[in-house]
């Protein structure tokens, strides 16, 4: 798969549809199926670092919506889990201004949204 993103992947247009298909997930996918395809834009973002910035909008409301609609918590591990491999690979190579902007603007919105919504107002 990396090969295949770094040789196939060239603009945006690409990487668009690259990461919609990523996104795809239905209900006829196993769990490990699943967590396998969400640990790919880990990937995705260790090879394109942080020109995925501008994708990164959709991409957390696509895990957004992957932990609203999971009966259970079987994928909030490796959400969680590809999301902090997403902050090390992009920020790590983005200058100060956008690592601020990307950190707080998008990768904190998505987890303090889900608590505001919630219910249960314990962390």
């Amino acid at each position: 798969m990396k090969k295949m993103m770094k040789i196939d992947i060239t603009d945006n247009d690409r990487m668009l549809i690259f990461l919609s298909s990523l996104a795809n997930i239905n209900e006829h996918y196993t769990v490990p199926q699943m967590k396998e395809q969400i640990k790919q834009f880990g990937v995705a973002a260790e090879i394109f670092e942080d020109a995925l910035v501008p994708f990164m909008p959709k991409v957390l409301f696509n895990f957004q919506k992957r932990i609203k609609e999971e009966g259970s918590t079987r994928l909030h591990t490796t959400i969680g889990e590809t999301i902090g491999l997403m902050v090390w690979h992009i920020l790590d190579k983005a200058d100060q201004e956008l690592q601020e902007d990307v950190f707080l603007n998008q990768f904190l919105a998505m987890p303090l949204a889900i608590l505001e919504k919630s219910n249960n107002k314990v962390v």
